[in-house]
């Protein structure tokens, strides 16, 4: 698995402690993907249409994509600023590590395993529908 994390926004206190715009909440998401045989069979050509007339054509594809994703938000502790990094200077890579460096090893393992779930749950469905009588 190569799930993908991505802050997609700050919450940040205009003025604290005599810094201007002090992040202290992340808001966070994590994705995956992965490409799957499709399970259904292909679809019979359709026989050749009269002249002028368009083709139809299936839309069935020999590969499906699943995705999984789980989004969330992390409060960071800035009660006590020794390393104050300017709003403007903030990457995504340093949120990153912010986020990782409060988010326990089990919760990030957590939240990538429920994203995997999530594909799994999509390339081979734990449930079914229909009626028993059709």
């Amino acid at each position: 698995m190569a799930a993908k994390w991505d802050i997609s926004n700050c919450n940040d206190w205009k003025i604290k402690d005599g810094h201007e715009k002090v992040i202290f909440n992340l808001h966070w998401n994590c994705t995956d993907s992965r490409e799957y045989p499709n399970p259904e069979p292909e679809p019979e050509p359709e026989p050749e249409p009269e002249f002028g007339v368009e083709p139809v054509t299936s839309g069935w594809t020999p590969t499906l994509t699943a995705y999984g994703s789980i989004i969330g938000t992390c409060a960071l502790n800035i009660s006590d600023i020794q390393e104050f990094t300017p709003y403007a200077e903030v990457t995504k890579e340093q949120a990153l590590e912010w986020l990782f460096s409060v988010m326990t090893v089990e919760q990030k393992a957590q939240s990538e395993a429920h994203v995997e779930k999530q594909i799994a749950n999509q390339i081979d469905p734990p449930t079914e529908s229909g009626l028993p009588w059709s």
